[in-house]
């Protein structure tokens, strides 16, 4: 998730609608034999899934997403000797849009424990296209 100048949240585009999805899943189920499917909001719905037909299965969206450790594991580094190490990374534009005075004060902290690096990130609706960001990173 990236946090745009307007502090909202920005989530990454699924690469398949719920409505495609849906149809995938209800194409699926009806080729099955012996197996009602059901008109639903959720992503499906089938009936009669026991042999005296008085359960049904509700389907419904479980989405996950990846630990961030992994999805940044190409601009962040992974700390394995520190007790404690936290990182944040915000759109270059966000950065930016902060005080000057702030910032100067957060890049007087740089040290060997803390730093802050401007980064390339891939685009939430794009992969192939890379977008500017800064990366800061505390350790102890």
């Amino acid at each position: 998730l990236l946090v745009t100048k307007e502090n909202n949240l920005n989530s990454i585009n699924y690469r398949i609608s719920k409505h495609t999805l849906r149809d995938k899943i209800s194409k699926g189920v009806n080729e099955l034999q012996d197996v009602e499917f059901s008109e639903t909001n959720e992503l499906g719905r089938v009936n009669r899934v026991d042999p005296l037909g008085i359960t049904y299965l509700r389907i419904r969206g479980m989405w996950g997403i990846e630990n961030p450790i992994k999805v940044f594991n190409y601009v962040v580094p992974t700390e394995q000797t520190s007790e404690f190490f936290v990182n944040a990374i915000l759109l270059k534009e966000k950065y930016l849009s902060f005080p000057e005075r702030d910032r100067k004060n957060l890049e007087s902290l740089v040290s060997d424990n803390f730093l802050i690096k401007d980064i390339k990130i891939k685009s939430p609706n794009n992969p192939a296209i890379l977008m500017d960001a800064v990366l800061l990173s505390y350790k102890y």
